[in-house]
């Protein structure tokens, strides 16, 4: 469970998940610029403007076929692979989470996409976690949680996580959390890339 002073402001991104990399607006532009950082398809564009403006051939039409068909096959290839990263980017933003805004006295049923800074998020046994997470305490003795981070480094096996001994008589119940932890102000690192200092 996460319990920390509310940031009022933008500072902080959102807890949307967005892997893909075009919108309808930017596609053609972005995959083009992709298309020509490939060397191959540099150079049968290069043959194609060599032989259309200083050979001045009719040939420069047929050289330009393949050069078209190449880029528009991986064009269509990137648009289903995008395609797909969004529909996973959706699942993810939908998924259930059982979350308590600052002031709230129960927990109630939210999607993903809806969790800020500052919320309690309560994690059922083998449900994934919504977002990054401080944790307060656990169903099992000594807020011993045990945690599989595959979607974040590959590794299957489970790890071990302790929550602080400070809070665990904190955190006993709901009741307890909400009464504790509402002026409560957690001093931490920025979000950045290392996974594993906290």
């Amino acid at each position: 469970m996460l319990g920390v002073e509310p940031v009022v402001g933008d500072s902080f991104q959102t807890n949307v998940v967005r892997t893909n990399k075009y919108s309808i607006i930017t596609f053609l532009p972005l995959n083009l610029m992709v298309q020509f950082t490939k060397m191959a398809n540099c150079y049968f564009l290069f043959i194609v403007i060599l032989e259309w403006i200083v050979i001045g051939t009719a040939d420069a039409m047929v050289s330009l076929f393949p050069l078209l068909f190449v880029v528009g096959v991986s064009m269509i290839k990137d648009i289903i692979e995008d395609h797909s990263r969004f529909k996973a980017d959706q699942e993810e933003n939908d998924r259930n989470s059982h979350l308590n805004y600052l002031g709230q006295t129960k927990f109630s049923d939210c999607q993903a996409r809806d969790i800020k800074i500052g919320c309690f998020v309560k994690v059922y046994n083998d449900e994934n976690f919504p977002c990054d997470l401080i944790l307060l305490n656990s169903s099992l003795p000594k807020g011993i949680s045990y945690v599989e981070t595959k979607g974040l480094d590959g590794e299957t096996n489970l790890k071990m996580k302790l929550a602080r001994g400070e809070v665990l008589n904190l955190a006993e119940n709901d009741q307890q959390l909400f009464k504790n932890f509402t002026n409560a102000r957690i001093t931490c690192d920025m979000p950045n890339s290392n996974l594993y200092k906290f």
